[in-house]
């Protein structure tokens, strides 16, 4: 009676081996432990790879990574998550698949409660505006893994910078909204006190503005799409690109919020604020972000602080006339940079690992 065999390796110095009949479940469990350790994403850092590669792969939460293997039953759970063809299709494409997911999250939940429901309120509006931050956080996931998605999460976080570019962002930029008030003389009720009422005011609104008025939407803009956008096309073309993605985001407020930004109720009038909405306020306040944005070390608090500001500084009034003016203001400084940074905006190709996110900019 025969059986099958397997050869034992010759470990030692050549001679007769004999053949040891092995079960079929030892050769099954073999081979599933030669499996290979890694599917194509980034897995638990040991140590910084200073190895020049393709950007998608520098930007795996904004540092590069060393593989370490994995174990047979975390190889299978990930195989089983990201060898889908969407995960595939994610992954090639994820600046692509953000703007999708965050349109996807954002006007799906605005065209049922506003839309259908008919609920335009603050309250019912603000959790759309989500949709960015909760798109960048799934895809840097696929494509980064957990510690891509840790990585990631501590550049919300990412204080320590200059404390002149605080007083900027705090200060500096409300009053592009104050000088056009004083200008048109044109105030809102709720800044039309004396001077310290209407700091505590300014400073009420800007908490609300930071996680629920606008601010809640930069881990997405700034945090994800900005510096892999940058990468593929340099920091002009990619703030242009990106502020009209973003004006373009709002379209379905445009349509259903009586009044938002100015607008009419006509068709017309509608399209003709989103046209200045998207091309002078986005677009200029997409380098002013830019500009600051590199300059504070790829710091997402930064431009949600920057963002929040402002929305609170146009809020310092309400005519027409004067809200359009303080568009043109975005677009001025806007422009303003550009020319002074010779349309670079502070922006430096990533060299090495740290080069962009660990050298301080002053």
């Amino acid at each position: 009676m025969s059986s099958t065999t397997v050869p034992l390796l010759h470990l030692s110095s050549p001679g007769p081996r004999t053949s040891v009949p092995r079960p079929a479940s030892h050769q099954r469990a073999e081979l599933a432990q030669q499996a290979p350790t890694s599917v194509g994403a980034p897995d638990p850092p040991l140590a910084v790879d200073r190895s020049p590669l393709p950007a998608r792969h520098r930007l795996a939460g904004s540092c590069l990574v060393r593989s370490r293997p994995m174990s047979s039953a975390t190889v299978r759970e990930a195989h089983t998550w990201r060898s889908t063809p969407i995960a595939g299709l994610i992954r090639a494409h994820p600046v692509a698949a953000f703007f999708v997911l965050a349109y996807l999250f954002s006007w799906v939940y605005w065209l049922v409660v506003l839309g259908i429901m008919g609920r335009d309120t603050l309250a019912w509006l603000v959790p759309g505006a989500f949709g960015p931050p909760l798109a960048a956080l799934l895809v840097t996931g696929l494509i980064d893994g957990r510690d891509g998605t840790r990585a990631f999460l501590r550049r919300w976080v990412l204080w320590r910078v200059r404390a002149r570019w605080y007083v900027l962002v705090l200060v500096g930029l409300p009053a592009l909204g104050l000088l056009v008030g004083l200008l048109f003389r044109d105030w809102s009720e709720r800044f039309a006190g004396s001077g310290p009422s209407v700091i505590v005011t300014y400073l009420a609104t800007l908490s609300f503005l930071l996680v629920l008025g606008g601010g809640q939407e930069e881990p997405g803009w700034r945090g994800f799409a900005l510096p892999r956008m940058q990468e593929r096309m340099g920091p002009l073309a990619a703030s242009v690109s990106l502020g009209v993605l973003w004006g373009l985001w709002h379209l379905p407020v445009f349509v259903f919020v009586p009044g938002y930004n100015s607008a009419g109720r006509g068709v017309a009038s509608i399209a003709a604020s989103v046209l200045v909405f998207t091309a002078v306020g986005a677009v200029g306040q997409s380098l002013l972000l830019t500009w600051l944005f590199n300059h504070t070390r790829g710091s997402v608090l930064i431009a949600v602080l920057a963002h929040a500001s402002l929305n609170a500084g146009s809020g310092f009034v309400t005519g027409q006339t004067a809200s359009m003016a303080v568009l043109a203001s975005f677009g001025i400084v806007g422009l303003g940079l550009v020319f002074a940074t010779r349309g670079r905006l502070s922006f430096r190709p990533v060299t090495t690992p740290s080069a962009r996110l660990s050298t301080p900019r002053h």
